[in-house]
């Protein structure tokens, strides 16, 4: 699309308090010119990339808390990612659903490196969800066809091959090996929903389900061959993400156990500006958690 007008699939329901006037997506020229310390944001965009909530430790405060991310863009390639801290995620979660068309009035602007590995966006500001901050939400986005047919084009990937896509959107192959389903964490009481897949390569990786309902209802059995839409950082939006690629060809039992060598991220891939005390080149795996991390090391 080259116009910045941007039509939802329910425009008479969603513009009845626009006096008929289209909602625009916020311009790059607007995105680029937002300045930092403000506390009165507001912007319009398409959500295309949400990041599981994560318990991280904020060494300024010295305390936990539980971060969650996620980012917005518009017709013309620019992006701007978006943060939002412990109660307030409850507030706004259930509203986050990617291609959704959001309007966000009332957000902090943050500075952010425009090299950071961990900015998402395409501008050296985040914006930070505040107590203050409104949320609306203007239906989901009609993706014209040259979009849709970019999300047919993910490369598909192999569980062995994943490490080359590092923050690009891929369709990830694999076989359910642990099944997906909701735990609670001791800690805190909160919930996450994770399973894991298993390649024939005896490969395994852990995966994330951003947003569940419960009670969680999991449509698949131990073993099926499934494609996840992924951004290989294996946080997957819903179980609508998972699809069967093949109902005849299965995993057996003893190939599932077997398949238990851990994919490992290089620490600095993911935790850019986090100095640890292992040896350069050290592997993170995908099963351990790094909770007691400073902030800037995961935003």
């Amino acid at each position: 699309m080259n116009s910045s007008a941007y039509y939802t699939s329910d425009d008479e329901d969603n513009y009845e308090d626009c006096n008929d006037e289209k909602i625009e997506l916020s311009t790059s020229s607007y995105l680029k010119a937002i300045r930092p310390f403000s506390s009165t944001i507001d912007v319009v965009g398409v959500i295309n990339e949400i990041f599981a909530s994560k318990r991280v430790f904020l060494k300024s405060l010295n305390k936990e808390t539980t971060v969650f991310k996620f980012v917005i863009g518009n017709n013309e390639n620019d992006k701007i990612q978006v943060i939002t801290w412990e109660e307030d995620i409850n507030r706004i979660i259930d509203l986050i659903i990617i291609g959704s068309v959001i309007y966000i009035d009332g957000a902090f602007s943050k500075i952010i490196d425009l090299n950071d590995k961990n900015n998402y966006g395409t501008v050296p500001v985040e914006l930070v969800i505040q107590t203050n901050t409104k949320i609306k939400i203007f239906g989901k986005a009609i993706l014209n066809p040259r979009v849709i047919e970019e999300i047919e084009n993910y490369p598909t990937v192999q569980i062995d091959e994943c490490l080359q896509y590092l923050k690009k959107r891929i369709r990830l192959q694999g076989y359910i090996k642990t099944n997906f389903d909701v735990i609670k964490n001791q800690r805190d009481n909160t919930l996450s929903c994770v399973g894991s897949l298993a390649s024939e390569s005896q490969r395994k990786v852990e995966a994330k389900i951003i947003k569940f309902e419960l009670p969680f209802i999991n449509p698949f059995n131990k073993g099926e061959h499934v494609e996840i839409i992924d951004n290989a950082i294996f946080h997957i939006e819903s179980i609508k993400d998972i699809k069967k690629i093949d109902e005849k060809i299965m995993m057996t039992l003893p190939q599932l156990i077997k398949s238990n060598k851990e994919v490992s991220f290089p620490i600095n891939s993911r935790y850019p500006n986090k100095k640890f005390k292992h040896k350069k080149n050290a592997l993170f795996s995908t099963s351990n958690s790094i909770d007691s991390v400073g902030i800037d090391q995961l935003m």
